[in-house]
């Protein structure tokens, strides 16, 4: 039953869908908004950790390497690999959580792929972090990547 009260010349029940569908409408985009501003910024922050570290800078040495002769081309030994590991995956811990939540079938080495991916780090140089010089092998990783992540 309708009361007979009511808010601006409406009674209270359909006042109150009003308000409903208000807060539905323009809180609820709001809020989802807000929440992805943090996980950007959160992003943001870690990319800049990410930048700070030692793996980093010797991944910006093998940027700036002369590329001409492929077989005096550098890489990242199993060592470093290693050190590049655990340094995402400490950095990136929250991040990975919900990835692996998402996507179970990923597996480290896609993990770090996303993650060196989201530092825009060109193809070649990801390539290098992975001990390869070839960028075909980034490709393919691409390629099972979006087959696994789409189940």
């Amino acid at each position: 039953m309708l009361s007979l009260f009511s808010v601006n010349n409406m009674p209270c029940r359909c006042a109150l869908n009003l308000c409903t569908l208000k807060y539905k409408g323009v809180l609820q985009p709001k809020k989802e908004q807000e929440i992805k501003d943090l996980y950007q910024q959160r992003e943001e922050v870690q990319h800049a950790f990410f930048r700070q570290t030692a793996i980093y800078k010797k991944i910006n040495k093998l940027a700036k390497q002369d590329t001409a002769d492929k077989k005096k081309i550098n890489v990242l030994n199993l060592s470093d690999q290693e050190s590049l590991r655990d340094t995402i995956f400490a950095i990136y811990n929250d991040s990975i959580t919900e990835l692996r939540l998402q996507h179970p079938r990923l597996t480290d080495e896609d993990i770090i792929f996303l993650c060196l991916e989201k530092n825009n780090l060109p193809s070649s140089i990801i390539a290098y972090c992975f001990g390869s010089t070839n960028t075909q092998v980034i490709n393919q990783r691409r390629y099972r990547l979006k087959e696994r992540m789409a189940n």
